[in-house]
């Protein structure tokens, strides 16, 4: 969440997030692995009546956190500048960014906003740091076994951070 809640004409105002939750009935509000940069009054807010409904952790909080008590960084914060390439133009995240490697929790992200595959353990934000020139990763082929004298044939599959177009091959006896 980078510079949110625009008034009109275009002064920033308000929060990255708000969870304002009255209603009885709600609960289950998880906020995780976000960053939050450059909001006007907070970076996270949530009102006193929601706060037991509501998990915020892991998150990168950048800016000012607000009044307490609904102003908040939640359990584990990582507080600092996640250094963004070119903010607001480029939300991509510098070689030396807080935010690498730091999602906590989570082992089912795939792919970064742009589709990109995402390493483990995985950057906090929307998009993947990706180094230039980043080298092929070989995805696993888990365990295999074959009985003596037999054959077995194993598909490879690789992934290109930077979408370069790979070539591979195998051979074994």
């Amino acid at each position: 969440m980078f510079r949110c809640g625009r008034e009109a004409g275009g002064a920033v105002s308000g929060s990255g997030i708000y969870i304002e939750s009255v209603h009885p009935d709600d609960a289950g509000f998880v906020v995780m692995n976000n960053i939050l940069s450059g909001n006007r009054q907070y970076q996270m807010r949530v009102r006193e009546a929601a706060m037991p409904k509501t998990v915020l952790t892991n998150n990168l909080i950048h800016g000012p956190v607000g009044p307490l008590p609904e102003g908040v960084v939640g359990v584990n914060p990582v507080v600092g500048d996640p250094l963004f390439v070119n903010p607001p133009a480029d939300l991509s995240l510098h070689s030396d960014s807080p935010a690498l490697g730091m999602v906590l929790g989570v082992d089912w992200l795939l792919a970064d906003y742009f589709g990109r595959p995402m390493r483990q353990p995985p950057d906090l934000g929307a998009i993947q740091y990706v180094a230039l020139n980043s080298p092929p990763v070989l995805l696993s082929i888990g365990n295999r076994s074959v009985r003596a004298g037999g054959t077995i044939r194993i598909g490879i599959r690789a992934q290109d951070a930077d979408s370069d177009a790979l070539q591979y091959a195998t051979s074994g006896e």
